[in-house]
């Protein structure tokens, strides 16, 4: 059952609003005496008066309910889209961003360019080292692109291994340069578990928006294989799909 937060502010402005419609209906009730003679008018003040004091706190009751289950709603929709470890977006959120650009992209107002992204090794990582290393060599990946790309630009986590990197407004020549710099930034700083310093690097898939790309499944293809075909010639490289 879902509660309203004990915020001080929120309880001290439901009380202090209930207080004035139970004091606005005792002051009407008080006119009313006054001004009335008839009883049964008197009796319709007195109903009315209690109906108010009732009903007014209610209604504020059920208005702050709405409001603090809607902020909840949009903070739980944050915590979908995006993983609280290493910030990266899911890859769902990633693909609808770039279905939203595609289409702009073919009307000639725009471009864009994906970065599949993939530590090399991983698996010897995590063997050697363990799990929890794994992951920290994962959240260095991220914390590496977030530093990196730009406001507009999306990182996302899309799969146990991978991460993808939305670069809206980005030709080829662009996103070489970021995903060069995201490489050499990797090969450079080590993560350090304990004493040990674990030292990994990153292949890098680049595929750019162009007049052949009909679906972002077909972009997809082409970044995967440039993955691919970075890791069979020799890994800790680009290749441009």
């Amino acid at each position: 059952m879902h509660t309203i937060p004990r915020a001080p502010g929120v309880v001290r402005l439901i009380v202090g609003l209930t207080s004035l419609a139970i004091l606005g209906s005792v002051m009407l009730t008080a006119l009313g005496f006054l001004l009335l003679k008839r009883a049964i008018e008197v009796e319709i003040l007195l109903i009315t008066a209690v109906v108010v004091a009732l009903v007014v706190p209610l209604l504020i009751l059920v208005f702050f309910r709405l409001i603090f289950a809607g902020n909840r709603e949009h903070g739980g929709r944050r915590l979908a889209i995006k993983e609280l470890w290493s910030q990266a977006f899911n890859c769902r959120y990633l693909l609808q961003q770039a279905e939203i650009t595609l289409v702009q992209a073919k009307r000639g107002s725009t471009t864009f360019s994906l970065l599949l992204l993939e530590i090399d090794n991983l698996k010897e990582i995590k063997e050697i080292y363990g799990f929890s290393a794994a992951e920290r060599v994962l959240q260095a990946l991220a914390q590496a692109g977030l530093e990196i790309v730009r406001s507009s630009d999306v990182i996302a986590r899309c799969s146990d291994e991978k991460f993808m990197m939305f670069l809206p407004e980005t030709g080829t020549e662009e996103a070489l340069i970021i995903a060069h710099r995201i490489r050499h930034v990797l090969s450079q700083v080590p993560v350090i578990i304990g004493n040990t310093l674990i030292s990994f690097t990153v292949s890098i898939g680049v595929a750019a928006y162009d007049e052949n790309t009909v679906t972002i499944d077909r972009l997809l293809r082409r970044v995967g294989q440039a993955l691919y075909n970075a890791k069979q010639h020799g890994s800790n490289r680009v290749e441009v799909g």
